[in-house]
């Protein structure tokens, strides 16, 4: 019965040993990765251009945030021009908002420039989708000196709004 219970508490260390040393391998610091939360889609010279704004997770620098951008034939092949643009690796693709512009809009296959965000299963359904009657990078790249980040400026702009009736909070 004494080596039952040795053999058991034994396992059990040795299980628990396991699983710590698996978790340490596999983590991404927050200042290694590249969190997009601001997506910008517009069309310019009948070409997709898509805009990425991620906020910068670092003390020493002033700007509180990072953008891309790129022409691309729609929204998978936009990714891999991503991981070019970020440093780090570009983690998921959890936007906040999705600033959709009014050429785009106009497009006449515009639904299936977006489908990617609605099949897609690891995408969040929780952004907000904005309609923007203007060029996309204007808003991308606004940085005010006493404001949050774009993405979380925007999303607290639209669920404002929507509160008192003058906007439309509408997700994917």
């Amino acid at each position: 019965m004494r080596w039952v219970k040795k053999l058991s508490a034994a396992v059990m260390g040795c299980t628990i040993l396991l699983a710590l040393t698996g978790c340490s391998y596999d983590k991404t610091n927050l200042e290694d990765a590249t969190v997009p939360l601001a997506l910008g889609l517009d069309v310019i010279d009948e070409r997709l251009r898509y805009y990425i704004s991620a906020p910068v997770f670092s003390k020493d620098i002033k700007k509180k945030s990072r953008e891309g951008e790129g022409i691309a034939a729609g929204l998978r092949q936009a990714r891999n021009q991503e991981d070019a643009q970020f440093p780090g690796a570009v983690a998921g693709r959890n936007f906040q908002v999705i600033v959709v512009g009014k050429k785009l809009l106009q497009y006449k296959e515009w639904f299936k420039v977006l489908d990617v965000t609605f099949r897609d299963p690891r995408n969040t359904t929780t952004n907000r989708i904005i309609a923007y009657d203007g060029p996309v990078a204007d808003v991308i790249h606004f940085q005010a000196k006493d404001q949050p980040t774009t993405s979380v400026f925007l999303r607290a702009l639209i669920d404002s709004g929507s509160r008192r009736s003058t906007t439309v909070k509408t997700t994917a």
